[in-house]
């Protein structure tokens, strides 16, 4: 247990134990409360904008239905059904590129992915070319246009070309229709890469006023943000991690001197640059060595490394060397390929992990039991609703969101149980299961085998063992 744990000794001067769990709920001193409102507002997202006639209407509906439910083949099927009845069917269109588009994203074959991408530009050109005013139709069309991975944006006609018609369209698509969110985040990345940091921090703030962001990924944002010191740099991984903490820092002034950083953009020379021009992060690449950072970069050894793995350790390496540099933590979103090569230099202490320049304990357990009781807001959120303006069908169901706090609570247990407090210990097995009953059941096992591992004579345990069949 010792080895497995490796947390630092427990303050129990802290007076952090005890889990009130109104606590979570009625945080009054947390600043987030007083101005993210629950959202009473709904902004769409994949929706029917025409009347085509019950048949094709019916049609739409099940697809669309499909779509969220990641059947894509079937929804394909419905889609194209549709339009051999009415070929002039523009929803549809845009439902076949869309469900093309998650069908294909996750292809190993480099070949077929990019002729499958190009049959789902295909789709949502010939969606714009039948109406250039259908608001989907330009949104999409526009999304096609932008150049995300294009290694040396400053080069070029085309390239700027691209950009402004990217911008030009998914302005438009909201000038059309102006309840769409979605398309404020495509183009707040567009005028980044521009360098107009205030014109993307606009439809940054876009995103506050519309509430584009359910209560409990706010509640995240939120929690990942007050995890840092001053002045910290956080790594995150993909949009969710990414986006609702940005709302909170431009849309309602929270915690702005949290410097933000997506690993998954840190592939591109133009993201690298503008996190070192204009926010502050300590890369001291000049723009020669960054252009030289191709998205797709090999060592001479032929190994892949993707340029991120190399900022990142640059980074965190450059702000641990100067005197009062700012503390850098990892999102634990982030995925193994970027924590791995740091895992003896990074602690725990909640939903982030600290990195350090030398070796250090795997938890730091006063640090993790403070931001459990004292600074995260956890809700009740029962079975909440959908996200009804999200578009992607992986992330618009987020029911078992909380369920990323499950290990928390078990690493903080068994640092209890390292500092011989089996009380308190139990506690938090006990707020585990809580939370896993409620929005993972899959993990009820994991926190019932750890319980008994550490208290194998532990009465409520073994109850729970017996009630839910966990076998030994």
């Amino acid at each position: 247990m010792q080895d497995r744990v490796h947390c630092k000794h427990i303050d129990t001067g802290l007076n952090l134990f005890i889990i009130d769990k109104k606590v979570a709920v009625k945080k009054k001193n947390i600043l987030i409360l007083a101005f993210v409102l629950i959202i009473v507002v709904v902004f769409p997202g994949f929706k029917v904008y025409s009347d085509y006639g019950p048949r094709v209407n019916k049609l739409l509906e099940k697809g669309i239905e499909l779509y969220y439910a990641k059947d894509f083949r079937d929804a394909i099927e419905r889609f194209k059904k549709a339009l051999r009845i009415e070929l002039e069917c523009v929803d549809a269109r845009i439902g076949s590129g869309l469900s093309m588009y998650y069908l294909f994203r996750d292809l190993d074959t480099t070949d077929f992915y990019e002729d499958s991408m190009a049959l789902v530009r295909s789709e949502f050109e010939k969606a714009f070319q039948q109406d250039s005013t259908h608001p989907l139709a330009n949104l999409f069309y526009g999304e096609k246009c932008f150049p995300w991975m294009d290694p040396y944006p400053e080069d070029g006609e085309e390239h700027m070309e691209n950009l402004n018609k990217a911008i030009y369209y998914m302005e438009r698509s909201i000038e059309i229709d102006p309840s769409l969110a979605y398309p404020h985040i495509i183009i707040w990345g567009a005028y980044l890469m521009k360098g107009d940091v205030q014109r993307a921090n606009y439809h940054i703030k876009e995103l506050a006023r519309k509430n584009y962001y359910p209560q409990r990924v706010l509640d995240y944002a939120h929690n990942l943000l007050v995890s840092a010191d001053s002045g910290g740099i956080i790594f995150t991984n993909g949009d969710n991690d990414t986006y609702p903490l940005l709302v909170l820092q431009q849309g309602h002034g929270f915690r702005k001197d949290v410097r933000v950083v997506n690993t998954s953009l840190l592939n591109t020379s133009w993201y690298a640059k503008i996190m070192r021009d204009s926010f502050n992060v300590p890369i001291t690449y000049p723009d020669s060595v960054l252009d030289d950072f191709v998205m797709y970069w090999y060592r001479e050894n032929g190994e892949f490394v993707l340029p991120a793995l190399i900022y990142i350790g640059h980074i965190a390496e450059n702000a641990v060397k100067f005197e009062n540099g700012p503390p850098v933590y990892f999102s634990r979103t982030l995925t193994q390929s970027f924590t791995e090569k740091y895992r003896k230099n990074l602690c725990i202490e909640g939903t982030l992990s600290r990195y350090y320049p030398d070796s250090v304990p795997w938890i730091d357990a006063n640090k993790l039991v403070e931001n459990l009781t004292r600074k995260y807001v956890i809700r009740d959120y029962g079975k909440g609703v959908e996200w009804e303006a999200n578009f992607s069908p992986i992330t618009r169901t987020n029911r078992n969101m909380e369920a990323i706090y499950i290990p928390l609570y078990v690493d903080a247990a068994r640092c209890f149980a390292y500092n011989d407090l089996q009380y308190f210990a139990v506690e938090y097995f006990r707020r585990a299961f809580e939370i896993a009953e409620k929005a993972d059941p899959e993990l009820i096992e994991y926190v019932i085998r750890i319980w008994l591992k550490l208290y194998p004579d532990d009465a409520e345990a073994l109850r729970l063992k017996k009630k839910y069949k966990v076998h030994d």
